[in-house]
């Protein structure tokens, strides 16, 4: 079963969990500790450090709120690495399917576009530039998508 992992930095890795018996341990190895599971998306299990610390993960919370159909911000954030899975109509954790990964690799668009942008442009304040992110996290992930 694959496993992507977003990390604060925007990278993006596919890991191989152990299987469907083992993957919670390994997902808890990959992110560093006890995690906390939310379902943002219909076909999608997301995984986050239980403590909430280190960084903001930016790409990651514009994914679960481009899901969501709202800014996730504006309650709470995800922090350090995150895993993404798939989840069949049973609700046990697959390999995540292509709607997952045609959504992360949109994403990643968006945030190269605004980077070159604002590298030319010197970029936006803070709450500015989650703005930009948010709008074009919406516009990249296709409103079917939008289905907790």
């Amino acid at each position: 079963m694959t496993v992507l992992v977003i990390s604060p930095s925007m990278t993006v890795s596919e890991e191989l969990p152990l299987g469907p018996e083992g993957y919670l341990a390994k997902i808890r190895s990959l992110l560093g500790g006890p995690v906390n599971e939310a379902t943002y998306h219909r076909q999608a299990r997301m995984w986050a450090r239980d403590s909430g610390g280190g960084e903001r993960n930016v790409m990651a919370t514009a994914l679960a709120s481009a899901w969501l159909g709202r800014d996730l911000a504006s309650a709470y954030w995800l922090y350090g690495p995150v895993a993404l899975a798939g989840v069949d109509s049973d609700g046990r954790a697959q390999a995540c399917p292509p709607e997952v990964y045609r959504d992360v690799r949109a994403l990643q668009e968006v945030f190269h576009d605004l980077r070159t942008r604002w590298a030319a442009t010197g970029g936006p304040a803070d709450h500015d530039a989650w703005q930009q992110i948010l709008a074009g996290a919406f516009a990249a992930i296709p409103t079917a998508a939008r289905t907790a």
